[in-house]
């Protein structure tokens, strides 16, 4: 056995595919750190998106290790040897997985370097949603092994590799339906939500089904013995489809759970994203000082959360920090498109003006007041639209004494707040 498994090592794709599956897997990890550095559960759901890929390569693999016997015209020739012939599928299939799941485990710890030295949360079930990920490319290993030991095709590789990608796509986007479960890939995450056990034990369950299946039908000499897996893993599968979709995941309540700065203005961070909640602070500390001397203005700002609810002074400020996540876990001042954490922070900060009918912002004129309060909040001059003049105003009103600056915000905070467009020729007559 032992010298079997040495010849099959040197003679198999393992080696190929453990390269492939280490670098591809990394590659795909460092192309959306955001997702996942500083988190656990985001490292076990991108490990699983990043399969989209990863498993039509093993398919792809499996396939030609499949049909190496054929290819060199061995196969009756091995079917005269003593050895049982489910011996040498297992230990082609043992070997396959060994490449790949070694490759994926580098991927793992690589990606792993980057999370454990800055994440405050280790809750969430990840090693769940890591386990699936090893059975389904196992898995996949064995359905790729025994396609290409059956079909008698020069290019069953490629075809294999290619139907599987397709394959996933198709599941994956298959809509708020419970066949997106039959994917490795996770639908639909959202940061701090979970997926209960028994979800993850029910996929797994069936890429084993899979897995066991194929190997049955690649190693037994009467395809009949192959109904007893194979009928139990439709089984498996149509409970998974008569299932939920999206309402699988569930909220993550000790990843909701806030860490606070205890100030006047207090600045909380979830327990998942607590590992950004210094670096924010220290980014916009200019921002959240000028908050805490205007009356009425937000006294809480919450990151990490929803930002779609309707602003007002006794709500918290919400503001998404997950695109703003470096490679390193530190805090970005900029996302991937360019936009500034201290522009959305500004906005966030002020009373949203969009829905008040006679709030006039095409009139210049009075537009200005909007423009000074978002450049007073830490807005940038182009993302505020302050042409030259505008800057100059904003200058000398920034050189009053805060005391001053505090007052007018004030006023400004009350007129948004009620749509008064009445107050907005006072409040540019101020700025004078």
């Amino acid at each position: 056995m032992t010298r079997l498994l040495r010849i099959e090592l040197r003679r198999s794709v393992a080696l190929v595919l453990f390269v492939a599956t280490a670098v591809g897997g990394t590659a795909m990890m460092f192309n959306d750190t955001e997702q996942w550095v500083g988190r656990w559960s985001g490292l076990a759901v991108y490990l699983r998106t990043a399969l989209v890929v990863l498993v039509p390569i093993v398919l792809a693999a499996a396939a030609w290790q499949g049909g190496r016997e054929r290819r060199r015209r061995m196969d009756e020739l091995l079917s005269t040897v003593p050895r049982p012939r489910p011996q040498l599928v297992l230990v082609r299939w043992g070997v396959v997985s060994a490449g790949v799941v070694a490759g994926c485990v580098v991927v793992w710890l690589v990606c792993a370097a980057f999370v454990a030295p800055v994440a405050t949360y280790s809750g969430g079930g990840w090693w769940w949603l890591t386990l699936v990920a090893v059975v389904a490319v196992a898995a996949a290993a064995a359905v790729g092994l025994t396609l290409g030991q059956v079909l008698p095709w020069r290019l069953a590789a490629p075809v294999i590799g290619v139907a599987g990608y397709a394959g996933i796509g198709l599941l994956s986007f298959a809509g708020d339906s419970g066949r997106m479960w039959l994917s490795p890939v996770l639908p639909s995450h959202v940061v701090g939500e979970i997926l209960p056990a028994s979800a993850s034990a029910l996929q797994a369950a069936w890429f084993a089904g899979l897995g066991v299946s194929a190997l049955t039908l690649a190693g037994a000499r009467k395809r009949k013995v192959v109904a007893a897996p194979a009928a139990m893993t439709l089984a498996i599968g149509a409970v998974i489809v008569v299932g939920p979709g999206d309402e699988r995941w569930t909220e993550d309540a000790a990843a909701a759970e806030q860490v606070c700065t205890g100030d006047v203005v207090d600045v909380c961070a979830t327990r998942q994203m607590g590992f950004l909640l210094d670096d924010f602070v220290a980014a916009t500390g200019e921002t959240v000082q000028r908050l805490s001397r205007v009356p009425g203005a937000p006294r809480r700002i919450l990151v990490n959360a929803n930002s779609e609810a309707r602003w007002s002074a006794s709500d918290p400020v919400r503001i998404g920090l997950e695109r703003y996540v470096d490679w390193r876990g530190g805090l970005s001042m900029t996302d991937a498109w360019g936009y500034r954490l201290r522009d959305e922070l500004a906005t966030a900060v002020l009373p949203p003006t969009q829905g008040c009918a006679d709030w006039p912002a095409p009139d210049r004129d009075l537009a200005v007041v909007s423009v000074v309060a978002q450049l007073w909040a830490g807005a940038t001059g182009d993302a505020a639209g302050a042409d030259a003049e505008v800057l100059a105003r904003y200058q000398r009103f920034a050189d009053r004494p805060e005391a001053a600056q505090a007052r007018w915000m004030q006023r400004y905070y009350e007129a948004a707040r009620n749509c008064d467009a009445a107050a907005l020729p006072a409040l540019k007559r101020d700025l004078a």
